[in-house]
């Protein structure tokens, strides 16, 4: 998707967009037309630049609005704002690395919205268990074709102690 976004001012700035509507971490390329110079600053901190030149790449973790600031050799300024979305959909995390115990299992529901699923042992599901040592993995896209994935590794399992507790007694009368 290319979005195409005309300045408002008497010499035509315009400013394209890779995309408008962005993955969590995607880059973002917005390029800018018909002037010299140019300056790119967030809107929450408009006084930080953030790039100069004509095209300018960034990744997002949050929709952000951009201003671009355009000079022509005669000095005059124009600039406008562009907004980038950035879906909001969380990393389904499967947890720290782990140790599990005699006859325990890691198990994983995916999020329903997770399309194209695929795990490390070769399952499709939205749902997987583990119980075994090794380095354990999914991978999905969500609803907008954003990607996901996530590894845990089982560094050992500890069987359980197998207890004595002696020969069984029998009595019929109180032992003192």
């Amino acid at each position: 998707d290319v979005a195409v976004y005309k300045l408002d001012n008497k010499d035509e700035v315009w400013v394209a967009a890779s995309d408008t509507l962005v993955c969590f971490g995607r880059e973002v390329r917005l390029t800018a037309t018909n002037h010299e110079e140019y300056s790119w600053y967030s809107l929450a901190n408009p006084y930080d630049t953030l790039g100069r030149g004509a095209v300018f790449s960034v990744s997002l973790e949050e929709t952000t609005t951009f201003i671009v600031k355009a000079r022509t050799c005669n000095t005059y300024m124009a600039s406008d704002t562009i907004t980038i979305h950035v879906y909001e959909t969380e990393l389904y995390e499967l947890g720290n690395d782990t140790i599990l115990c005699g006859e325990e299992f890691l198990h994983y529901n995916l999020p329903s919205y997770y399309l194209n699923t695929s795990w490390s042992d070769g399952k499709k599901e939205h749902t997987n268990e583990f119980q075994a040592e090794g380095e354990f993995w999914y991978a999905a896209n969500d609803q907008y074709g954003c990607y996901h994935s996530d590894t845990v590794v089982v560094q050992k399992i500890i069987p359980l102690p197998v207890l004595e507790l002696g020969k069984d007694l029998y009595t019929c009368a109180p032992i003192n």
